[in-house]
């Protein structure tokens, strides 16, 4: 997989790539100190991500409690916009060992990879819609993916329910709609 990276704007980003894997042959006297490998350059990766889109840098501002210093750190995330709810905008933060991984899913399904890495970080299946079309494009399989049964999108519908309704014991679709009258009369 030999590609380069042009310093020029280029129109259409699958001409992006990098030699991201190769292999080193053994060399020197003794192969033991010096051993065939097979070579995975992270800084490669990331780049054919970032260019590709799959990744995107930000930084913590969310994290309030940490000093502006900190808080100015560059963070890598994967985007998982509408994954685990809809219309939500959303991102898992990619820590640099997990490159290899994103990539390698990303290479394997580059529609839904990302996705289903994200899936398997925070342990949460995602939106009945996108995992019925996962599973229709026929490259994962639910079933031995280390993916909890929760779903997220239930989780966010019950925040907002509780935002929109505070104090309220019981969130219910008939507790929401009578509120939802309530609030209009």
């Amino acid at each position: 997989m030999s590609d380069t990276i042009s310093e020029t704007p280029v129109e259409d980003v699958q001409e992006i790539s990098c030699q991201v894997e190769w292999h080193m042959p053994a060399h020197g006297s003794d192969e033991r100190y010096f051993p065939a490998s097979n070579v995975f350059e992270e800084g490669q990766a990331l780049a054919v991500l970032l260019a590709h889109e799959v990744v995107f840098l930000n930084d913590h501002w969310w994290q309030k409690d940490w000093s502006k210093w900190a808080q100015s750190l560059t963070s890598l995330n994967v985007n998982c916009n509408d994954v685990f709810a809809s219309a939500c905008a959303d991102a898992e933060e990619m820590p640099y060992r997990e490159i290899e991984n994103v990539y390698r899913m990303w290479k394997m399904d580059s529609e839904w990879g990302p996705a289903v890495w994200a899936m398997i970080r925070r342990n949460k299946m995602p939106q009945r819609r996108l995992e019925d079309m996962i599973r229709k494009a026929g490259i994962w399989n639910f079933e031995k993916l280390p993916i909890g049964e929760t779903r997220a999108d239930e989780n966010v519908k019950d925040f907002f329910a509780q935002l929109r309704f505070p104090g309220a014991e019981n969130n219910t679709k008939q507790h929401v709609e009578s509120q939802l009258s309530t609030a209009k009369e």
